[in-house]
């Protein structure tokens, strides 16, 4: 909304799922990559009367991926391997593959997120080549 007197339209559905951040970790993101768009959302508990600020992100998409991706026989992903060249200054970025979207980032951002006491979230090692 552009004014609070306009009119708020909710949907009754949303088609696809999508990846909400924290505020902390929007921050953080930020600092290291731009390309990413952000849309303000609030989650809240009756009960405790709380409400936080989360974030809607669409990615920056990058094809980062290396011909030494392994995939299984149906084509989805078995074992992620990166280009340097593809992926290149990229810190935080995305791409899908069949029904599946990646996010990805640098070690220098998740090593952030943990000193800001980031958690809740699960990471694996990638390779690069």
């Amino acid at each position: 909304m552009e004014s609070p007197r306009e009119y708020a339209y909710f949907p009754p559905m949303i088609e696809e799922s999508v990846l909400m951040l924290s505020d902390p970790t929007k921050i953080i993101w930020e600092c290291y990559q731009l390309g990413w768009e952000y849309y303000p959302c609030a989650l809240g508990n009756i009960e405790q009367k709380r409400i936080q600020v989360y974030w809607i992100a669409e990615p920056k998409w990058v094809d980062g991926l290396s011909e030494n991706t392994e995939y299984q026989k149906d084509g989805t992903i078995k074992k992620i391997v990166l280009s340097k060249n593809k992926v290149k200054s990229h810190k935080v970025f995305a791409f899908r593959n069949l029904h599946k979207t990646y996010y990805i980032a640098d070690k220098e951002v998740i090593e952030k997120m943990l000193q800001e006491h980031i958690h809740g979230f699960t990471y694996e090692r990638v390779e690069t080549v």
